[in-house]
């Protein structure tokens, strides 16, 4: 059976597993995923903080189940949707498996990503 995803991936949706919560992203792109630091409250977000993370994490535990502030990269392309980690300090996986630092992993539809002890799961709508 053929995994690839064709060509016209429209949208990719994280459902955090700890509780249902579901982030859509839009269109094709990198997303920086990881949270803002632990004593960042929404009014004091500065800008530079705000533009590293692109889909943050802070409203589910990241900082207490370990992800870091750039933990991992998100990149949606027309073929393919790649997870990267971004040497994070406690490592990412993918269905279970450590996955190397800095170096990209296809995913599929319905795998689950852990950042840290943060579980993910990738769900990816082709056309």
């Amino acid at each position: 059976m053929d995994h690839r995803l064709g060509l016209h991936i429209y949208r990719v949706s994280l459902i955090v597993l700890e509780n249902g919560r579901i982030i859509n992203l839009e269109g094709p792109g990198e997303y920086i995923i990881g949270r803002l630091s632990q004593n960042t409250t929404r009014g004091d977000r500065d800008d530079s903080e705000r533009a590293a993370t692109e889909i943050d994490l802070s409203l589910f535990q990241a900082y207490e189940t370990g992800v870091s502030r750039r933990h991992a990269s998100l990149t949606i392309k027309s073929e393919s949707v790649l997870l990267t980690d971004l040497d994070s300090t406690n490592g990412t996986r993918l269905n279970g498996n450590v996955i190397p630092a800095m170096t990209p992993q296809e995913l599929r539809h319905e795998d689950i990503v852990t950042l840290g002890k943060l579980k993910i799961q990738i769900l990816i709508i082709p056309t």
